[in-house]
């Protein structure tokens, strides 16, 4: 065990040493790591655990209220995000604070891979004032998507029955198809 304190200490010193950050896959956990490990570097009170085994907890990001999630497939952190949790009178400002965490992902990632605003019914396209009533409608749509070499990263504005969710979805490359496995053999228990 000591061996093990005097590794991680060098490691530690190496990195100060020269400079070298250490990078994360999100926030300050990475990829495959177990739920445990995750537990004990977010710094939640309180986590809440659903019955598909994802961790969750309430968080601000860019002065946005959100859930925090963290979901495990065999035990690996494989995705992660925040569904966030604003309400606004003016369903025009759900597209604002689209906007102001699409610039701040432009600033740490670049520009996406790509940018869609997909009308799938356009009467309200010709109405400016009305773009976020026909994202609460399901008329209108924003998906913005970046690509790390081990992470895709989804920005999404989407709504249904006059209710508006904005997500902000990092999920591994690496464990994505155990993701749609979970998921595939959850849909399929219940038939």
């Amino acid at each position: 065990m000591k061996k093990v304190y005097t590794i991680t200490a060098i490691l530690i010193l190496v990195f100060a040493t020269f400079g070298l950050a250490i990078e994360y896959d999100f926030r300050n956990v990475n990829w495959g790591m177990s739920k445990e490990e995750v537990k004990s570097i977010e710094t939640a009170d309180e986590f809440l655990e659903l019955e598909d085994g994802t961790y969750s907890y309430k968080a601000t990001v860019a002065s946005l209220d959100s859930y925090l999630f963290y979901e495990f497939v065999e035990n690996k952190l494989a995705s992660s995000g925040y569904m966030f949790l604003v309400e606004h009178s003016n369903k025009n400002r759900y597209i604002d604070d689209f906007h102001k965490l699409k610039t701040l992902l432009i600033k740490k990632y670049g520009e996406p891979a790509f940018n869609i605003i997909h009308w799938d019914n356009d009467l309200y396209k010709d109405s400016k004032q009305d773009y976020g009533l026909a994202v609460s409608i399901g008329h209108l749509e924003y998906l913005t998507r970046w690509e790390t070499d081990k992470t895709t990263i989804r920005l999404d504005l989407y709504g249904d029955n006059y209710d508006i969710y904005l997500s902000l979805d990092y999920t591994s490359k690496e464990y994505e198809d155990l993701l749609n496995k979970a998921d595939e053999e959850e849909d399929l228990s219940g038939l």
